[in-house]
């Protein structure tokens, strides 16, 4: 299913038309049996045409902005907090539990539990400290809350560049880095394993997994990939060094510092 297009299509080729007020037709090329799933997400809500028509790219800004929740932005301070105020407007109103919502963008997820655990603030962004998950899990079990979460966490290579425009080390790194020590021992907060992009409980998927990570062990995934950055010239003599960058995040650094961890010791 294509969604987007480096090539800019006219509106009526795109396969998505308005039927009538409240009707949305999508033509897909292929069968897409998760696609009703899809168009609950946050991106596909609909925004007002004619306040981008008027504000442009100002339109976001909060003495412009018209949105579709039970919440009108008030103000939005970058890097500070963004504050919004029950909307007397709303459909259903009449249930609407809180007044005002002030979200704050802490970066770092020790700092957004201690806040929490100090009575600051009502509740943490979805990632925790992996210090502390079972530590919560043992002394809040009733206020922390665990869900699904449909995602795959992996890292992006530029495959255009060297080292990574050779396949041989784009598959050596696949192999060697260990997800079951990333996924069991750092992280621990009940994810599993990954070998390719689209999550497992995605519905309507019919699982292939690939022969080295459904039957290999992780020293036979190592052996491969020390052969295969042989065969692209990497050795001791001449190791494989690339820069692998990560933002603020408590969680991300972990995660990171291991798997090179083990890409160093193993390969």
């Amino acid at each position: 299913m294509t969604i987007l297009s480096p090539v800019r299509k006219k509106p009526t080729e795109l396969g998505v038309k308005a039927l009538d007020n409240n009707t949305l037709e999508i033509t897909l090329s292929e069968a897409v049996p998760y696609l009703p799933k899809l168009l609950a997400h946050s991106s596909m809500s609909p925004v007002n045409q004619k306040v981008i028509e008027k504000f442009g790219e100002k339109w976001t800004q909060p003495a412009n902005f018209v949105g579709n929740g039970a919440y009108v932005l008030k103000n939005w301070t970058v890097n500070e907090r963004i504050e919004l105020e029950r909307s007397p407007t709303y459909w259903d109103n009449k249930n609407t539990v809180i007044n005002k919502v002030t979200f704050l963008p802490i970066s770092s997820e020790v700092t957004d539990v201690n806040r929490y655990r100090a009575g600051e603030i009502d509740m943490t962004y979805s990632n925790l400290p992996i210090e502390f998950f079972q530590k919560l899990k043992k002394e809040i079990p009733d206020e922390l809350r665990i869900s699904p979460y449909l995602c795959t966490y992996y890292y992006e290579i530029n495959n255009e560049k060297a080292p990574f425009d050779d396949p041989r080390v784009r598959e050596a790194l696949k192999l060697s880095m260990d997800r079951d020590i990333i996924t069991y021992k750092v992280k621990n907060q009940g994810d599993i394993p990954a070998y390719g992009f689209t999550p497992p409980f995605t519905d309507g998927i019919k699982e292939s997994k690939p022969e080295w990570f459904a039957s290999w062990t992780q020293e036979q995934r190592n052996e491969k990939a020390r052969q295969l950055l042989e065969e692209a010239g990497y050795n001791k003599a001449n190791p494989l060094k690339f820069k692998l960058l990560y933002n603020t995040s408590d969680l991300h650094k972990k995660s990171c510092d291991c798997g090179l961890f083990y890409l160093e010791e193993k390969t």
